[in-house]
């Protein structure tokens, strides 16, 4: 956030890509919201018209292209679907190993639905990158995925405790409500749900998990008004 600010400070001629990929970047950290993701993939789009080789840039507009698919946050599902698919083959032509070439290639494989993969990929990011909380998010969604149902809270929760206060923990903490409940502790899953929620309102998958895990708990009328009102 501090660099983005500073590079938003230049005069329009000083600005170079790396400068508007920071921008970006520092736009996310802002919080995520389909307005900061938006106007951050802009940044991105201008960073790579600049620098066709910026990693930190192919990586933003890999990151806001899966957020915003994933999410319904882009205007055409389609199209972000297809512009992460091409920054993530852009950013392997530049360097298959980078930062943000593995997490372009998590994010694709996770949105393929690619769960091996995914958890292949978050294991190499957390070898080389160990401090980095989103990592251990995709190992336990790749864990969930793969129905490695007693497995995929540990990492979730080694996610929380080292980004506390990342812009995805809401996301996490769905993760983790989806972890309860296809381990069938209903309770808990609400619980998670309710806090994924709290964490960022703008989410909106804790609501059908909220739902689900109240109605398998037997609380139909209460899981009937979420599902009206979500």
């Amino acid at each position: 956030r501090s660099s983005g600010e500073k590079v938003a400070a230049l005069k329009p001629r000083e600005v170079q890509a790396d400068d508007l990929a920071m921008q970006g970047w520092a736009t996310y950290f802002r919080g995520m919201t389909p307005e900061n993701i938006r106007e951050a993939a802009g940044l991105f789009e201008q960073a790579v018209q600049r620098d066709p080789r910026s990693t930190r840039g192919w990586g933003g507009v890999a990151f806001t292209s899966n957020i915003g698919a994933a999410l319904g946050w882009m205007p055409d599902r389609d199209v972000a679907l297809r512009r992460l698919a091409e920054a993530t083959q852009r950013l392997r032509q530049i360097d298959e190993n980078a930062f943000f070439t593995l997490l372009a290639r998590v994010n694709l494989a996770n949105r393929n639905g690619d769960w091996e993969s995914t958890l292949t990929i978050a294991d190499a990011m957390l070898e080389r990158f160990p401090s980095h909380a989103p990592s251990y998010a995709n190992r336990g969604q790749g864990l969930t995925g793969l129905g490695r149902f007693n497995e995929c809270l540990e990492p979730l929760g080694q996610a929380l405790r080292i980004g506390p206060r990342d812009p995805l923990v809401g996301s996490w903490h769905w993760m983790i409500a989806n972890c309860h409940f296809m381990r069938a502790d209903y309770p808990k899953a609400a619980d998670s749900a309710r806090t994924a929620s709290q964490a960022n309102p703008r989410l909106p998958m804790p609501s059908l998990t909220l739902a689900a895990a109240l109605h398998r708990n037997g609380k139909l009328e209460e899981a009937r008004k979420i599902l009206a009102d979500y």
